[in-house]
């Protein structure tokens, strides 16, 4: 069994001529601010059991603020464990007169769903803490009409969502795609990454909240829903033009307060010159006209220099046309692009119309296979399934390793899956990280190489196998179903 190989070793011949990973990414700040830190201030977690720990050690001892962006809050035991640690450490912090705030956004439909769910499980804390703790649920202004009236629960849900998933607790960030959900906290992969002490880049992103915040429904301590002011506008009713340009004001006032082309101090003991890492910020929400993260990431699949390897995964294959035009053309890069297997696909085993995601997903992933085969690419792209019994794979990212080097000096991490619903369908948010941190280049390779060791390589004969078959009515309607995936 083919398993992915890590790019070769530096030759110490173009170590003199060779360009500073601040210097070939530096374009970044076109998109967005950069928020400069040391290496040593950024932890990867690997497991979901310490990003549940995480979670959990962070509600008992912040003293200022925790704000939490998610898909959904889930309702089993690990979560309403959450919930239990955020209103034990509410309470002490009430009684020491402490000030402090919590603010969860989620979306709508997804929160909203069935009889016991998001907003239900957090109504206690609200209703203990009515003045401190805010519950915000965005609805998708596309969402309204016949779509709104005719289309079953969870269904409607394919139309867009708020998809973005940050943590952000007093001044430490974490910047994942997982939900806060049990199966995200014990067997379903996905990437998380800390940042320690940088109250700037926690201040974007708590603004980043209030700004989607603002153009969102707000649950009282009755589970009453209400627009966010008087002044808002509703996303279903009335006209979707005003909504929008309601949101667009609300939702730019993070990247108005923290610029692009500026630089910004990201802790207390690092400064903008010495620092050797730096963050960008990049959000998608094209409905409002934000569109940061889909250009950077053109920028980085078009102009990275010769001989780069960027590693990819998505947990949902699904590349924009434009994604996959830069891969299979721009021939400066080589790739290496890890999916989910069928069996680790988060629908495999489901119900009804569900039940054919996976095989939606193995006939993209077909066609993708073919055309680099048409492109005559296989020797510079190169597809892989993951594969780790027992889990399901929600992994997305990307890694850039330049020419000659060993570890990524570049590294993407959030909540996009680089496909048509991430670009064009949902609001999202990730990071660039950049770095010339040796330690963490070091540490960005493990995590990548840990995650490729259970890609398995695709060939000819893996579409033979009998969880790739693909049924004819998928085969018939995948290419209009993959606009809403």
């Amino acid at each position: 069994m083919d398993r992915f190989s890590t790019p070769g070793t530096l030759d110490p011949s173009h170590s003199s001529t060779m360009q500073q990973p601040s210097q070939v990414f530096r374009w970044l700040g076109r998109f967005a601010p950069a928020f400069c830190l040391n290496g040593n201030q950024v932890s990867i977690i690997t497991e979901p059991a310490a990003y549940y720990e995480f979670l959990e050690s962070s509600m008992k001892t912040f003293t200022r603020r925790a704000v939490l962006s998610a898909l959904y809050l889930g309702t089993g035991r690990l979560e309403q464990n959450l919930v239990s640690a955020l209103q034990n450490r509410c309470s002490e912090l009430k009684k020491s007169a402490t000030p402090f705030n919590v603010h969860f956004l989620l979306d709508y439909q997804r929160g909203s769903r069935g009889s016991k769910n998001s907003r239900t499980i957090l109504l206690p804390l609200l209703q203990e803490n009515a003045e401190r703790v805010k519950l915000s649920l965005f609805h998708t202004p596309n969402l309204r009409g016949i779509w709104k009236t005719h289309v079953p629960e969870r269904w409607n849900e394919i139309v867009g969502l708020l998809h973005m998933k940050v943590c952000v607790f007093d001044d430490n960030v974490l910047i994942t795609g997982a939900n806060l959900s049990d199966q995200y906290f014990t067997n379903r992969q996905d990437r998380y990454v800390l940042i320690k002490n940088v109250p700037e880049l926690a201040n974007f992103f708590e603004e980043l909240v209030q700004g989607v915040a603002g153009a969102s429904f707000t649950v009282n301590a009755q589970d009453e829903v209400g627009l966010s002011s008087d002044t808002a506008a509703h996303p279903y009713l009335g006209s979707k033009e005003d909504f929008i340009e309601h949101a667009k004001d609300s939702v730019r006032r993070a990247y108005s307060m923290y610029p692009p082309t500026q630089r910004f101090a990201a802790g207390p003991d690092v400064s903008i010159d010495n620092a050797d890492t730096w963050i960008y910020p990049l959000v998608q929400m094209k409905h409002f006209d934000v569109l940061k993260d889909e250009k950077a990431t053109e920028e980085i699949l078009s102009s990275v220099p010769e001989d780069t390897h960027i590693h990819l995964a998505s947990g949902y294959f699904n590349l924009t046309r434009s994604y996959r035009r830069l891969i299979l053309t721009q021939p400066q890069a080589h790739y290496s692009i890890l999916m989910a297997s069928p069996q680790t696909n988060g629908f495999f085993g489901a119900e009804g119309a569900s039940s054919a995601v996976p095989a939606m997903y193995v006939q993209i992933a077909k066609t993708f296979f073919k055309h680099i085969q048409r492109h005559a690419q296989q020797h510079r792209v190169k597809l892989y399934e993951y594969y780790r019994d027992g889990w399901t794979y929600h992994v997305k990212g990307l890694w850039a390793t330049l020419p000659g080097q060993q570890n990524p000096a570049l590294t993407l991490v959030g909540s996009p899956n680089f496909g048509y619903r991430s670009v064009n369908r949902d609001i999202e948010a990730q990071i660039a990280v950049v770095t010339e941190n040796a330690d963490l280049q070091k540490r960005l390779a493990e995590e990548r190489d840990r995650l490729f060791h259970d890609g398995r390589y695709i060939t000819d004969e893996t579409f033979e196998s009998e969880h790739h078959q693909v049924p004819w009515s998928v085969r018939l309607s995948w290419r209009w179903i993959k606009n809403f995936f």
